[in-house]
C-alpha cells in the first residue's frame, strides 16, 4: 500500500496536479499521497497538509470559492500531461441569486457547479403543492483541452472559451425543451444608467451591475432562484443592453461601486423578437444626511478592500489575529488605512482557544457639531451570520443592541469574503456627539461560536444640516 501512494506522487500519475479559479488561486495542489498523509482538523472540509508543495498549510474546498459570475470558468490542467478539463458557463441565467452568488468550485480531485442552492445564505426553492412549476439548470459545457505549451495554456483557452459560449448563447442546437426558448423568441432590454446623489456627485453608472429577476413579491434578487436572471454590466457612460431574456414581466435592478443600496423599477416587459428601450433610468439617490463626516471602505457589496481581502481564502485565519492585531482595534479616521487598519471581519479575538470580545473603536473629530436633528451612522455589510451588534457613542453605555439586517451563509468559516447583503441605518441625537474628538465603538457580541461574526462593507457617518 505504502509503495502505491508513493507511485501516486510521482508527477508522472497525476491527470491534473493544477488547480485553476482566478489568478490569485492557482497553481498545483496537493497530491492523493498528500491528501492521505493530511491531518484532520477541527472543521471536517478542512485538512493540514504535511507532505508536497503545500506541506505546512490548510487544505479544503472552501479554498476555492469564487462569485460564478466574475470567473466564468474553473477546473485542473497539467503541465505534465499537457491536458485541462474545466466547468465552462455560456450563461448565468439559470443561477440563483443574481451576479453575486459564490460557492464552491474545485478542490483536490473534483470540480463543482452549484445551481439552486448556495453555501453563503443562499436562497432555496419553494414548490407549493398542485403548483405547475418547470426551470432548465443549463446547458453548461463540461470542457476538455490541450495545451503543447503550459497548463497555464490550457487555463487561457478555458477561458477563452467563456466568450465563446456566451456568442453562441442561446444555443441553435437545443430545440426540445420548452423551458429554453430560441434566441427569436427571446426578447432584448436596454437603457442608459445614471446615477445622480448631491452627496456624492463623483459616482456613476460606469461599469454598474444592471438586471431583471423576477422575485416573489416583497423579496429581491439576492435571494430569489426559482425563475431565471439576467445581468450585464454597464459600459463606461452607463449604457447597456440584456439580450436573450425570456418574454415576461421583470423587476429591473441596479448598484454600482461608491452607493449604498440598489435601485428598482418593477414591470418592465420583454417581448419575444422584440426590443424594449428604457432610455434613461435615473438612481436619485437619498442620504439620511446632508454631509458625510467620515467613511471607512467602499460599497461595493464585499470586504475586500480591507485588512486579508486578497487571501481571505484561508482557513483557520482568525486563529491567527490576536497575533497581529490589537484588541481592541483603534481607527483614527484622520490617519489610518482601513486596507491595513481595518480587518475585513469581525469575529471573536481568539487567544489560548478561548473565544474573547473584540470592540473595535472609530475615532474622529468634529469640527463642529449641528445645532439640532439626527446623524446617521451607516452599516452596510457583506456578510453577518450568528450575531449581534452593539453600538457606543461616546460613552461606556450601550446606545444601540440589534442583529443586522442579514444573516446566514457561515461566510467566515467558508472562507468567503460576503455572503448576502443588506444594510443598517443608526439615527444618533446630535447631541451625543461633541465639537472635536469623538469615538463610536462597534462590538460584535456573540463570541460562542467561532462563526458568530459581521463582514463590513461600507461605514459612514452622515451629518444633518444645520439650521
Amino acid at each position: 500500500m505504502a509503495n502505491g501512494l508513493e507511485a501516486s506522487n510521482d508527477g508522472s500519475n497525476f491527470t491534473f496536479e493544477n488547480i485553476y479559479v482566478d489568478d490569485p488561486r492557482h497553481g498545483q495542489g496537493p497530491s492523493y499521497l498528500d491528501i492521505s498523509n493530511a491531518s484532520p482538523t477541527g472543521i471536517a472540509e478542512v485538512v493540514f497538509l504535511n507532505t508536497g508543495v503545500r506541506a505546512g498549510s490548510y487544505f479544503g474546498k472552501y479554498d476555492y470559492s469564487a462569485e460564478y459570475y466574475t470567473i466564468g470558468a474553473w477546473g485542473h490542467a497539467s503541465d505534465v500531461n499537457s491536458i485541462g478539463a474545466w466547468v465552462v458557463l455560456g450563461s448565468y441565467e439559470f443561477l440563483n441569486d443574481g451576479p453575486t452568488k459564490q460557492d464552491l468550485t474545485v478542490a483536490e480531485d473534483y470540480s463543482l457547479l452549484h445551481y439552486g442552492r448556495n453555501h453563503y445564505g443562499g436562497s432555496g426553492t419553494s414548490v407549493a403543492a398542485g403548483e405547475s412549476w418547470s426551470k432548465i439548470y443549463g446547458p453548461w459545457l463540461l470542457y476538455m483541452n490541450s495545451c503543447p505549451g503550459t497548463a497555464d495554456d490550457c487555463w487561457a483557452d478555458a477561458k477563452a472559451r467563456v466568450q465563446t459560449e456566451q456568442m453562441a448563447w442561446p444555443y441553435s442546437w437545443l430545440t426540445t425543451n420548452d423551458n429554453y426558448p430560441s434566441a427569436g423568441g427571446r426578447g432584448t432590454v436596454t437603457g442608459t444608467f445614471t446615477v445622480s446623489d448631491a452627496v456624492k456627485p463623483a459616482v456613476s453608472g460606469a461599469l454598474a451591475w444592471v438586471g431583471l429577476s423576477q422575485p416573489d413579491p416583497g423579496g429581491n434578487w439576492q435571494n430569489e432562484s426559482k425563475r431565471y436572471q439576467y445581468w450585464v454590466k454597464t459600459d463606461q457612460a452607463g449604457n447597456f443592453t440584456i439580450p436573450n431574456v425570456r418574454p415576461g414581466a421583470y423587476t429591473l435592478s441596479a448598484f454600482v461601486t461608491g452607493e449604498v443600496g440598489e435601485y428598482s423599477q418593477a414591470d418592465v416587459p420583454a417581448d419575444a423578437g422584440a426590443t424594449t428601450s428604457l432610455g434613461n433610468v435615473t438612481w436619485n439617490v437619498v442620504h439620511p444626511g446632508s454631509s458625510i463626516a467620515w467613511e471607512i471602505g467602499v460599497p461595493d457589496r464585499t470586504a475586500a478592500e480591507f485588512r486579508h481581502g486578497n487571501d481571505y481564502f484561508q482557513a483557520f485565519l482568525y486563529d491567527n489575529f490576536s497575533a497581529e492585531l490589537p484588541n481592541p482595534i483603534i481607527y483614527d479616521v484622520a490617519t489610518s488605512d482601513w486596507t491595513t487598519d481595518w480587518n475585513y471581519v469581525q469575529s471573536a479575538y481568539v487567544q489560548d482557544g478561548v473565544n474573547n470580545p473584540w470592540p473595535w473603536q472609530i475615532n474622529f473629530d468634529l469640527p463642529s457639531v449641528p445645532s439640532s436633528g439626527n446623524a446617521t451612522l451607516t452599516l452596510a455589510w457583506a456578510s453577518a451570520d450568528q450575531d449581534a451588534i452593539q453600538v457606543f457613542v461616546n460613552s461606556d453605555a450601550v446606545f444601540k443592541d440589534f442583529y443586522p439586517s442579514v444573516s446566514g451563509g457561515n461566510a467566515l468559516v467558508r472562507e468567503g469574503i460576503h455572503a448576502k447583503y443588506g444594510v443598517d441605518y443608526i439615527s444618533i441625537p446630535v447631541s451625543q456627539l461633541q465639537q472635536g474628538p469623538n469615538t463610536i465603538t462597534l462590538l460584535e457580541r456573540r463570541v460562542s461560536g467561532i462563526a458568530s461574526h459581521v463582514m463590513y462593507d461600507y461605514i459612514s457617518l452622515e451629518l444633518p444640516a444645520d439650521e
